[in-house]
């Protein structure tokens, strides 16, 4: 394409290791498929599309130079265009962000993400873990090859800019980080491909924590019919992060799954007693209690009454004792 005064471009393709750089010896003219231009004020912008005369297509490299053209004749050739800067030369999408698309992942390690080896570690306090949803398929990946999308992690204690992070391998979608026991920290992610960086994940807030011990200690009365009043001591050590609450349960919490939590909140009685309602097996009390009374239990029966503290990273080993719970018929 040409325009007196204006630009002339010569088109290129190529790959990774050799980006086809064209002699110059076509000028194309007004009207040649798949060029569009823009003009505005002295700027010409010129975007090329794919088609099969120019040899475009999704994935390939190109690089591209341009000179001016007056009455006089053509200028100087402009140096290739970058094949550092995004988009490096290739024609491809910008990836998609970690976490971005549905049902797709970005927090603290998670046993339910894809490729995620560490799943049977637990957290320690002194180190936080993140892990998101892979790329899986060539649309997410801005219709490059899988193989090539990498990843990018930034972070840095609450309050600070985010920097970048160094990974263990950039190809892995997860990241353990080193933090002070019980500080905050903040991360971000994005994944890149051949050309493209994505667009940032939302920015996370995790502290640096493991999951609480189990209480100290519980003991268990039953001198009302039906009733059964639980006390218990607070966890030795919280983890590093405070308790948010106490999760408490006649059945050991039978049935409780992430997907399915004890989610009940206990209401508090006269007495400053909190109790679950009749026949709700799992209930939450405050971190602050120590206490909790189930009612409406059958009496006479041998059961077992469960409690586990419960912080921002996830909950304890729980604690179990058996009573038989009040009273005995007449």
């Amino acid at each position: 394409m040409r325009m007196d005064g204006g630009t002339v471009l010569w088109q290129g393709g190529g790959t990774e290791a050799s980006p086809f750089k064209a002699t110059p010896g076509n000028d194309f003219t007004g009207g040649q498929t798949g060029f569009k231009v823009v003009v505005s004020d002295a700027n010409v912008q010129v975007t090329v599309q794919g088609d099969n005369t120019l040899g475009m297509a999704a994935g390939r490299r190109h690089q591209f130079h341009a000179r001016a053209v007056n009455k006089m004749g053509p200028g100087v050739w402009s140096d290739w265009s970058s094949s550092i800067d995004e988009p490096r030369g290739y024609t491809l999408d910008k990836p998609e962000a970690p976490g971005s698309w549905l049902q797709s992942y970005f927090g603290r390690f998670s046993c339910d993400v894809a490729n995620y080896p560490l799943c049977t570690d637990q957290a320690v306090a002194g180190t936080i873990k993140i892990a998101w949803t892979s790329i899986n398929t060539a649309i997410r990946a801005g219709r490059d090859n899988l193989g090539a999308i990498k990843y990018e992690v930034w972070g840095n204690y609450a309050g600070l800019p985010l920097v970048q992070q160094t990974m263990a391998d950039d190809a892995n979608n997860y990241h353990e980080q080193t933090v002070v026991i019980g500080q905050k920290f903040h991360f971000k992610a994005r994944a890149k491909n051949s050309g493209w960086a994505s667009a940032w994940s939302n920015t996370i807030e995790l502290v640096s924590a493991s999951v609480p011990d189990a209480v100290s200690s519980l003991a268990l009365t039953s001198t009302t019919n039906g009733q059964v009043v639980m006390a218990w001591g607070v966890p030795n050590f919280h983890g590093g992060s405070a308790i948010q609450k106490y999760e408490v349960s006649y059945d050991n919490f039978d049935g409780i799954t992430a997907e399915n939590p004890c989610d009940m909140m206990a209401s508090l009685e006269g007495g400053g007693q909190y109790v679950c309602p009749a026949g709700v097996s799992c209930c939450e009390v405050p971190g602050t209690a120590t206490t909790h009374t189930f009612i409406s239990r059958s009496e006479n029966l041998l059961e077992t009454y469960s409690v586990r503290a419960v912080n921002s990273v996830g909950a304890s080993t729980v604690l179990g004792q058996s009573i038989v719970v009040c009273c005995a018929p007449r």
